[in-house]
């Protein structure tokens, strides 16, 4: 009963967006435009448009999935890996003195704004996008990590040591599985802010030339705006598998943290 009341909250939730969707398409195409979004048509064009868009692209639209996909999947995986080796021994004292300030004193700072130097540094190949998108979902990640490896009862890690578990077996079957859940709760949050640095990354300037972001971009450029917004489309879409993904990972291995 409540998967059916979940999944008939979604379809309407999808249903009023499309009707918002269209309603503002009426809206700016009654709307006078001067110049090139004259002679192409609306900026906004509606769901139906956008559709059949995609049908008119699917192919292409596959190949920079895949890439895109591919992309983000490898930086969600880095960040998570980096996230929690540095996050999960801050319950040992003397390295959360030394590690936390690092992090926290770095994490307001605006990453996007490290696009240029890392272009700089590395090129404008695959490795630069990855880095970029690693680097800002990490700093959620060790966060989050962090955070839940401090909250860790102490009187678990008594009953361990009680039963003669050295450090590195607590950590592995206490501490681990307790920050799990915190984790992807930070994956969660970060796979949409994943999704919108790699659109800036593929679209800054880029060697390959495959990824929705540049797909988007090329269709801007040339005033196709059904194409375009196909691309942001599709874009979206990967967000929300990602997020789906991650989501049924929570139910599968964390769903005792809902208890």
């Amino acid at each position: 009963m409540r998967r059916r009341y979940r999944l008939t909250s979604y379809l309407l939730s999808l249903f009023l967006l499309l009707v918002l969707w269209q309603l503002a398409s009426g809206v700016v195409s009654s709307l006078r435009f001067g110049g090139s979004a004259r002679a192409f048509g609306s900026p906004l064009p509606g769901p139906l448009a956008t559709a059949q868009a995609i049908m008119a692209n699917r192919a292409e639209l596959l190949g920079h999935l895949l890439y895109s996909a591919g992309r983000v999947v490898a930086a969600l995986s880095v960040s998570t890996l980096a996230g929690m080796l540095i996050g999960v021994p801050s319950r040992e004292r003397w390295y959360d003195a030394l590690v936390s300030p690092l992090v926290f004193l770095t994490y307001p700072f605006p990453k996007v704004l490290l696009l240029p130097v890392i272009f700089l540094l590395f090129g404008i190949g695959e490795f630069p996008k990855i880095v970029l998108v690693s680097l800002i979902v990490f700093y959620q990640v060790v966060v989050a990590t962090r955070d839940a490896a401090l909250q860790v009862s102490p009187a678990w890690i008594d009953v361990m040591r009680s039963l003669g578990y050295k450090r590195p077996a607590i950590y592995w079957r206490v501490v681990l599985p307790a920050v799990f859940p915190a984790v992807l709760t930070s994956l969660k949050i970060g796979v949409g802010t994943a999704v919108s640095v790699l659109f800036i990354a593929e679209s800054a300037a880029t060697r390959s030339k495959l990824g929705l972001g540049l797909f988007i971009s090329n269709s801007r450029n040339s005033f196709d705006y059904p194409a375009m917004y196909a691309g942001i489309v599709v874009m979206a879409l990967l967000g929300a598998i990602l997020y789906g993904f991650i989501a049924l990972l929570e139910w599968r291995f964390a769903a005792w943290a809902r208890r």
